[in-house]
């Protein structure tokens, strides 16, 4: 059964008149939608099978070999959307389709709904869920239980392609940059830089380091020294903390450098000292 096709003297198929041409055939148990471009009045035709329907039962829609119950070669479009149920059809799954049919979203948007949790796997298997967004908005990669907006099972990596990589939390005023090609890490806030970790460990920062409350850390501990700690003037003060444990009062001192000579002030009295230095050597 055809459209604009007859057989010859020489048994090919050609054109009836210069036009496109169709032919449906039934070749063992299969049927076949073919198709044929516009051609030339009495020219043989050249036939593409445009979809078929196996007897096994898969459907090939550009493709003679479908290995699928639906077996699409090429691209498809979804006017409007498309709704989905579970196997018995009980249940409406979600939507498919463009944004404006189901949704205030642009006509130009695609969009995907669940009417419960989405995710996508691989490895055919449940267990081997991706991508996972559950009914609240939580979104996790590698687990199917976000407790946050977004919740990464495993190892995250932000590469831009150049030597810069950003965090930003907020706006980008405020997040960490990363120097790739120096390997510094800089914690930035309100558009400076506040703390920098040089790929060799050392730590800079910009503004003082102070503890949560006063007289409340240590600054290392008697299992944790510092081999050496360079400082400019050293300011000693047990002020607010009940006195020392000879005399039992409180002190504001500062010790400062001279040339030869090692200074001594109370900055509560304003008196001023000089250490008595013995030279040894």
């Amino acid at each position: 059964m055809g459209n604009n096709v007859y057989v010859n003297s020489s048994g090919a198929q050609a054109y009836i008149v210069t036009d496109e041409a169709s032919v449906y055939r039934q070749v063992g148990g299969e049927h076949y939608f073919q198709v044929a471009s516009s051609g030339t009045a009495d020219a043989a035709i050249s036939f593409t099978t445009a979809m078929i329907v196996k007897n096994g039962g898969n459907v090939g829609i550009g493709t003679a070999t479908p290995a699928m119950t639906l077996d699409v070669a090429g691209t498809t479009k979804q006017q409007s959307y498309t709704a989905y149920y579970h196997d018995d059809h009980s249940t409406l799954a979600g939507y498919v389709g463009d944004a404006s049919a189901i949704s205030s979203l642009s006509d130009d948007d695609l969009f995907i709904r669940s009417n419960k949790d989405f995710g996508i796997g691989t490895n055919n298997t449940g267990a081997s869920v991706r991508f996972f967004i559950n009914t609240t908005g939580n979104v996790g990669i590698g687990t199917t239980t976000p407790s946050q907006k977004l919740e990464v099972a495993g190892t995250a990596l932000i590469n831009n392609g150049s030597n810069n990589h950003h965090l930003y939390f907020g706006n980008t005023s405020y997040g960490i940059h990363v120097v790739h090609s120096t390997g510094v890490m800089n914690f930035v806030s309100n558009s400076s830089t506040r703390m920098s970790i040089a790929n060799g460990g050392d730590v800079s920062i910009t503004g003082n380091l102070l503890p949560t409350a006063d007289n409340s850390s240590d600054l290392g501990s008697s299992s944790k020294r510092w081999a050496n700690i360079y400082s400019a003037d050293l300011h000693l003060s047990n002020e607010d903390t009940g006195g020392n444990e000879i005399d039992g009062t409180e002190g504001n001192w500062t010790i400062q450098e001279g040339e030869d000579d090692l200074y001594l002030l109370n900055n509560k009295n304003g008196k001023k000292y000089k250490f008595v230095l013995q030279e040894i050597e």
